[in-house]
């Protein structure tokens, strides 16, 4: 029993940290977002060390979630993963244990949407940015018909005088 409630208690102290790190986690997303569409490389490289504290701080999670459960194995209780020992807790019947937990799961839910928006908008920049490029560095052909050029290729998409 008495293992039973330091469970309870990791297990609800873990479900804050990690809480507060996906809060966190998903304000650091919608940050490089905005500085992304906004061009703003200061803002870019300065929210490049707080992705490496939140990137550690997860790291820490991890562990945390990996002793829990193996200490869950060791009590002979469920660990292959949290809500399943969640369930064999006596707290399970306080609804503040089921809602943080469904509360987890709905953040997750979320970061992960946004990390795939950050990623199709990040790679959409990067390849406007490699065609600008290219277009500085090889230089265009003009769009236009002139009047008595002639172009081995076919003709331009619009007529010079219009």
């Amino acid at each position: 029993m008495e293992a039973e409630k330091s469970l309870t208690f990791r297990l609800e102290s873990y479900l804050v940290q990690l809480a507060d790190i996906n809060r966190r986690w998903s304000d650091w997303l919608a940050g490089s977002e905005l500085a992304a569409v906004s061009r703003d490389s200061r803002k870019l490289q300065a929210l490049q060390p707080e992705a490496e504290v939140l990137f550690q701080e997860l790291q820490q999670v991890i562990v945390n979630r990996q002793q829990l459960l193996d200490d869950a194995r060791q009590n002979g209780l469920p660990h292959s993963d949290l809500t399943s020992l969640a369930r064999r807790l006596p707290a399970w019947d306080k609804p503040s244990l089921r809602s943080s937990l469904l509360a987890a799961r709905q953040q997750l839910a979320n970061l992960r949407r946004l990390h795939v928006a950050t990623w199709v908008l990040l790679s959409q920049l990067l390849h406007f940015y490699q065609e600008s490029m290219q277009l500085l560095m090889l230089g265009y052909p003009p769009h236009v018909y002139q009047s008595g050029l002639q172009v081995e290729t076919g003709g331009r998409l619009l007529d010079q005088s219009l």
